[in-house]
């Protein structure tokens, strides 16, 4: 399923002409780690437009059952943030809320120690107009996991919203409880065209 999900998401991303996606850090975790931070992103305001994570991730939690991640902007840790909607299924029971007000994006969620084994969640979260300066930024997600037999395998669909027309300097994510495990992987993509 992770795999699957995986090359689907890469095949939209790669929907823009060639070069328009350009890999800026990828960190790929070799021991378990609190939190994932992109900085100096001011450095590619000139370059581009738009941003793109892409993660591969686990958590050390010794439950099932999936785990949110948070994702803030430019060290703001105030309720500056809209979780606007979020949908999610499992083959047989969709679900959904929305949330008015927040400390924090939640982009996508991930397997905890006890899924099953060696399952990691994967997800693509787009920011867009990123380092525009009248502008509120905005996330948009998909995201998929296989969990075990008791929680099934899920895919969701999300978006955010930062109320701060403030260009993109930091992206801060981590899960909401625990740590990620090892062998995570996120990527941060620049983006030239459209998403």
């Amino acid at each position: 399923m992770s795999f699957m999900l995986l090359g689907i998401l890469n095949s939209q991303a790669a929907g823009g002409a060639a070069g328009d996606f350009d890999l800026i850090e990828s960190q790929i975790l070799s021991s378990s780690q609190t939190s994932i931070t992109f900085s100096s992103l001011s450095t590619y305001a000139t370059t581009y437009k738009h941003l793109q994570i892409r993660a591969v991730t686990r958590d050390t939690r010794a439950i099932s059952g999936s785990n949110n991640v948070i994702m803030r902007f430019n060290g703001d840790t105030t309720a500056n943030y809209r979780q606007m909607h979020f949908l999610k299924g499992d083959g047989s029971t969709i679900s959904s809320f929305a949330e008015a007000t927040t400390s924090y994006i939640i982009p996508f969620a991930e397997p905890s120690a006890s899924d099953t084994t060696d399952a990691f969640g994967v997800a693509v979260v787009d920011l867009t107009d990123a380092f525009s300066s009248n502008k509120n930024t905005i996330s948009r997600s998909l995201r998929g996991m296989n969990l075990d037999a008791a929680y099934a395998t899920q895919v969701g669909l999300s978006s955010g919203l930062w109320m701060n027309t403030a260009s993109l300097t930091e992206i801060y994510l981590a899960p909401i409880v625990g740590s990620f495990a090892a062998n995570t992987r996120v990527s941060l993509y620049g983006v030239k065209g459209t998403l």
